[in-house]
């Protein structure tokens, strides 16, 4: 259950529709830094020591990857890499240079990975950009169970990590279309 409100953080803290670059590289990777955290306490035998560690995102990364040994599951560190070079071009920089083509590449890498990166609703592709959107299914990746990771086929994958996200938000209040996009319809 805790996961679903972590869904609910992801869809109130990045709005998928907003056209900052900024904002999306530093909110997202800050919420897949947070479920980088869940995903090792889930599997560390005392989280709790581990709780007010501060650690780097690079460490968090090989941390998290030492605790596998699943050859299915090495795209997602690169993955998280990928976007932790998005996030600090972005931070560390007035007027970042080649943005665009490492969100690209970040995208790119994540869809060959893990399949189709797009939202649909009565059969319309709705325009949401896919940053956003890969960074969304990076998340997910990292809150499913690890047996969720491998055996689902990766658009299922997603279509759940959507209508899980966005049903709870429905059921909280409604979904405010500025915060992301409805889940689509199977």
């Amino acid at each position: 259950m805790a996961e679903y409100y972590q869904y609910t953080d992801f869809l109130t803290h990045l709005p998928v529709t907003s056209s900052d670059k900024t904002l999306m590289a530093l909110k997202g990777h800050l919420l897949v830094e947070q479920a980088l955290r869940t995903y090792i306490s889930k599997r560390v035998p005392h989280p709790g020591r581990l709780k007010d560690k501060q650690m780097s995102f690079a460490n968090l990364i090989d941390f998290a990857s030492s605790l596998e040994d699943d050859k299915n599951l090495e795209w997602i560190w690169q993955a998280l890499k990928l976007l932790n070079t998005v996030r600090n071009k972005l931070a560390h920089n007035l007027a970042p240079m080649k943005v665009e083509e490492n969100e690209a590449k970040f995208v790119s890498y994540v869809q060959k990975h893990d399949g189709e990166i797009s939202v649909k609703e009565n059969n319309i592709k709705l325009d949401y950009g896919q940053f956003p959107l890969a960074v969304f299914q990076l998340y997910d990746r990292l809150l499913s169970e690890p047996r969720t990771l491998v055996e689902a086929e990766p658009e299922s994958r997603f279509v759940g990590a959507l209508e899980r996200g966005f049903k709870l938000i429905e059921s909280l209040g409604g979904n405010d279309s500025s915060k992301g996009p409805k889940s689509r319809k199977k």
